[in-house]
C-alpha cells in the first residue's frame, strides 16, 4: 500500500517538472504563420511557395511546398512538394537539364495495437540523393533517415525566391543553417531571406 501511495505521489509531483523542462525547450514559440520560416535546432518548416535549397559538400538540390492538408483522421497529415535536382556537381538551377519531380509526403493513421502500432506513409522527403524526415506541413529535418551522423553535414537554406530558375546557390547572402542542439526555436518572416 505505502509503495502504490508513493508511486501515485511522486507521479503526480513529476508533471510539473516536466511541463517546467518542456517550457525552457521552446514550447513557447507559435506554429510559424504563412509567410514565415521556422528555424529549429533540427528542423527548418517552410511556407509554401518559397524555395527550400539543399546542400551536402557539392551536391545539392531544392524543394518547394505546393500544398499541406489533413486527412478524415486527426493523424493523417499529407504535403505536395517540388523536387529540383540540377545535374550532378553544377548547383545550378537555370540549367535546362535541371530535373523536377512532383512528389507527396504522407502520415497516415497508425496501424497496430499498442506499441506494435506503426505509422504507414511516405515521411521523408526526396530530392536527389536526399532522404530528409518530414514531421508535417513543411516541416523537414536535417539528419537523413537510416543513415549515421558521420560523413559530410547536410545543410538547409530557406529563400525567398519562388522560381528555381533565380536560384543562386553561391550566392554570398544565402545563409545555410546545419544540425545545431543549441539554437532556439525562431520564426522568422520570409522576406527576412530575400536577397536584394
Amino acid at each position: 500500500m505505502r509503495r502504490r501511495l508513493a508511486f501515485i505521489l511522486l507521479a503526480i509531483l513529476s508533471v510539473p517538472l516536466f511541463d517546467a523542462i518542456s517550457a525552457r525547450a521552446g514550447e513557447d514559440v507559435p506554429p510559424p504563420r504563412p509567410l514565415e520560416v521556422q528555424l529549429g535546432p533540427e528542423y527548418i518548416i517552410m511556407p509554401i511557395g518559397r524555395i527550400l535549397l539543399l546542400r551536402r559538400d557539392q551536391e545539392y538540390c531544392a524543394v518547394k511546398f505546393l500544398r499541406f492538408w489533413n486527412g478524415e483522421a486527426a493523424e493523417e497529415r499529407y504535403a505536395e512538394y517540388d523536387a529540383y535536382e540540377p545535374p550532378k556537381g553544377t548547383g545550378s538551377f537555370d540549367d535546362k537539364r535541371t530535373e523536377t519531380f512532383r512528389r507527396q509526403a504522407s502520415s497516415t493513421r497508425p496501424q497496430g495495437i499498442g506499441f506494435l502500432s506503426f505509422n504507414k506513409g511516405n515521411r521523408e522527403i526526396r530530392c536527389g540523393s536526399f532522404r530528409l524526415p518530414w514531421s508535417g506541413a513543411g516541416t523537414v529535418h536535417f539528419e537523413e533517415r537510416g543513415k549515421k551522423e558521420s560523413g559530410p553535414e547536410i545543410e538547409l537554406a530557406p529563400t525567398y525566391w519562388k522560381d528555381v530558375s533565380k536560384v543562386n546557390t553561391g550566392d554570398f547572402r544565402v545563409i545555410w543553417y546545419a544540425h545545431d542542439d543549441r539554437r532556439e526555436k525562431i520564426n522568422v518572416p520570409i522576406g527576412d531571406f530575400a536577397l536584394q
